[in-house]
């Protein structure tokens, strides 16, 4: 599913293209709110957070030397990337591994019970509901684990193509 230029890292200019998109939703979306639906910027000043002892895939840390976190909470059924500490906390429901394929990292979710991870080679998995225990996914079908992108980057212009179709009016 990546894009021809789904390559290199996510940038600043891709970011505020998401946010302008996510501004038009509360147009189009009658229920929608603004606070709900935008890019959370990180001063580029501020010292980066630190990494923890979770390793993060390709794109991840870039991402997140940019913004602390995406809310699409009115684009679809929702789709998020959720603050950086939200994937180190002690948790066992957080997806680590995915039984099969091995170790991934937890960027977000669907709005729906599904999670947004990235694996080992930066490509961006969709898991379906499923069972978590001891922070390892068991997909419960062939069909429960789907690539959105092919990277960080690639799933930042999946965002940005779900926004500018929510908030067309």
């Amino acid at each position: 599913m990546a894009s021809e230029d789904d390559s290199g890292p996510v940038d600043l200019e891709m970011l505020v293209d998401l946010d302008a998109a996510l501004a038009r939703v509360p147009d189009a979306v009658p229920w929608a709110d603004r606070s709900e639906n935008s890019v959370e910027f990180r001063d580029v000043r501020e010292p980066n957070a630190p990494a923890g002892d979770t390793p993060r895939p390709p794109g991840v840390a870039e991402l997140y030397e940019l913004c602390g976190s995406i809310d699409m909470a009115d684009v679809d059924n929702g789709w998020f990337v959720h603050p950086a500490h939200r994937a180190e906390r002690d948790d066992e429901f957080i997806p680590r591994a995915i039984l099969g394929r091995g170790s991934c990292f937890p960027l977000g979710s669907d709005g729906v019970g599904g999670w947004l991870v990235v694996d080992d080679d930066g490509a961006v998995l969709l898991l379906a509901e499923g069972v978590i225990s001891g922070n390892r996914y068991e997909p419960p079908d062939p069909d429960s684990v789907r690539e959105i992108a092919g990277s960080i980057r690639g799933l930042v212009e999946f965002l940005i193509e779900r926004a500018t179709a929510a908030g067309a009016t």
